[in-house]
């Protein structure tokens, strides 16, 4: 990709069970190695493909001696919500698709500044969320 072209990457963000995830907070992970172009798939921001992948990621968990870190990693083969592997854990993780995957440009965020500016904190460019999948456990 050149400098300045739009174009579409998956995060993952981290959350609290039960709640969703803010799109527009930090990132766990934002996997610039397999983007691609919004030309030809202007459509891709309000109807998302599922991820396709494996995504390696850092994930803060609670143990019995306090919270600890793990390895973990996202599975998908681009034909659903996909399945979460962490290090120290025997069963996979189920993945759920997201309500707002399927609600055309209503599931689409614009990240804002607090100030009300639009919020240019990637690429230095705007950002918009999607939410597709979440894995709980």
């Amino acid at each position: 990709m050149e400098s300045g072209d739009d174009y579409y990457a998956w995060a993952f963000f981290p959350t609290d069970y039960g709640q969703a995830a803010d799109g527009c907070g930090p990132a766990l992970l934002v996997d610039t190695t397999r983007t691609w172009p919004v030309e030809g798939h202007e459509d891709d921001m309000d109807n998302p493909p599922w991820p396709h992948g494996t995504f390696k990621m850092l994930l803060l968990s609670g143990t019995q001696d306090g919270p600890a870190t793990r390895t973990c990693r996202y599975f998908n083969d681009g034909n659903g919500a996909g399945i979460l592997k962490c290090e120290g854990r025997e069963e996979d993780i189920r993945c759920f698709g997201e309500s707002l995957k399927d609600a055309g440009s209503s599931g689409t965020t614009t990240c804002y500044y607090k100030s009300g500016a639009p919020n240019y904190r990637l690429y230095n460019e705007g950002l918009w969320c999607h939410p597709v999948a979440h894995c709980e456990w």
